[in-house]
């Protein structure tokens, strides 16, 4: 994804744990859907 986590984390208010399982399609549907929101708002193409 080209993007370091610690950025992520900071930036979208989400722990490191969740952003790593995030890439690995392993995150709980509901948040899954919260950080891509948000990371779509901020123009990340996922």
């Amino acid at each position: 994804h080209g993007y370091r986590i610690k950025d992520l984390v900071e930036q979208f208010n989400a722990k490191p744990a969740e952003i790593k399982a995030l890439f690995a399609n392993q995150l709980d549907p509901t948040r899954t859907a919260e950080l891509r929101a948000e990371l779509q708002m901020a123009g990340l193409p996922i």
